[in-house]
């Protein structure tokens, strides 16, 4: 097959989309993580809320929280798929860098969010089961808690992602 403009519209498009996709994976993170955060955080500091009303706010953020990975799932896909685009032309026409090929992306960021996903369920689940018999020092620990854990694991992935970075750099 001869490359024509056609075939460069084409490749610029997916690349495009496929970017897009990305940032939209790590939008839906921050805002599904954060939403499920302040819904526990309501929970949790608001003792004076009924009891039904906590359980449909904790039942509100768990389907928050899965909506939010059902969407990023999806763009996963669709940025993969996008990728796979790219690739087949970089393939089928030779180019030099292909740059798709070298990215060895694991999907590290997905994990990441799983993890932190499945740690915040948790802790709804705790609260549904043992949230009427909590004191206020037990909330504020478990929050805080929360909190330390899933800034750690940004951490821990942030500093895996670079040392991979910098591993790929000296190769």
């Amino acid at each position: 097959m001869k490359w024509n403009e056609k075939i460069g519209i084409e490749y610029q498009k997916a690349q495009d989309s496929a970017e897009h996709h990305n940032t939209m994976i790590w939008t839906l993170m921050s805002l599904g993580i954060a939403l499920s955060l302040w819904i526990l955080h309501i929970s949790w500091t608001r003792k004076d809320l009924d009891p039904l009303y906590s359980l449909i706010i904790l039942f509100f953020g768990a389907y928050i929280l899965f909506y939010f990975s059902y969407l990023i799932e999806k763009a996963n896909k669709i940025k993969k798929l996008k990728y796979d685009i790219c690739k087949d032309i970089e393939d089928e026409f030779d180019f030099f860098a292909k740059q798709h090929k070298k990215s060895n992306s694991k999907g590290s960021g997905i994990k990441l969010f799983t993890t932190i996903k499945i740690v915040i369920f948790l802790f709804y689940a705790f609260t549904l089961v043992f949230g009427p018999y909590l004191s206020v020092i037990t909330v504020f620990a478990l929050y805080h808690l929360i909190l330390l854990v899933s800034t750690s694991l940004i951490i821990i992935f942030s500093l895996i992602m670079e040392l991979q970075y910098l591993y790929s750099r000296i190769r």
